[in-house]
């Protein structure tokens, strides 16, 4: 029993790690006056619902997600409107920001609970590797859609039309999910020096 219990615990663990991030980039879009388009946490059979008339899906495995706000960050910003940019701007850095606070409160709750620190702690540094890893410059990443919001706001127009960009965020798709592969035995390494 113990060991389905940590399973699902596991489970629920990374799904609050993955909703804290996209919850960061949701926030911040509503502070910026943007409604999200769709919300996905996770892969696989979804189970779908909607919050607040907004399409949530939930998927079985927690090892990526999304919030759309599919208007703003399909605009083609040609004519530099720096608001444009400045919301995608810190909307992108919305999820880093969630998954750090994410972090910290795993952090938090291992003070509380110190029979069961370890493992707080190790979803804490997951939080922390999760905002790191996005804010590499890599397309579709966190990190290159500030980077592509920085440039707009200097006036640097960055793709030539959308089917570029669609290529390239494709090819850094796979790219982002080879990182994710290797950093595998990175994490079990941090579990087993905490264990």
């Amino acid at each position: 029993m113990d060991y389905f219990f940590a399973l699902a615990l596991t489970f629920l663990l990374f799904h609050l790690s993955i909703a804290a991030h996209e919850g960061g980039h949701a926030a911040f879009g509503w502070m910026r006056g943007h409604r999200p388009d769709e919300a996905v946490i996770g892969w696989g059979f979804p189970l779908q619902f909607q919050l607040r008339s907004i399409p949530v899906k939930i998927g079985m495995f927690p090892m990526a997600g999304a919030v759309e706000f599919r208007e703003l960050f399909e605009a083609d910003n040609a004519k530099g409107n720096r608001r444009l940019a400045r919301d995608k701007f810190l909307i992108a850095l919305g999820g880093p920001v969630g998954s750090l606070v994410a972090a910290l409160g795993f952090f938090a709750v291992g003070g509380i609970d110190p029979e069961r620190a370890s493992v707080w702690g190790v979803f804490g540094v997951i939080n922390v590797l999760i905002a790191v890893m996005n804010l590499a410059p890599v397309p579709p990443l966190d990190g290159w859609r500030i980077l592509e919001a920085g440039l707009e706001l200097k006036g640097i127009r960055v793709w030539r039309d959308r089917e570029q960009r669609d290529r390239v965020y494709r090819a850094g798709f796979f790219i982002a999910v080879a990182a994710m592969i290797v950093a595998i035995p990175f994490l079990v390494g941090i579990r087993e020096s905490v264990a």
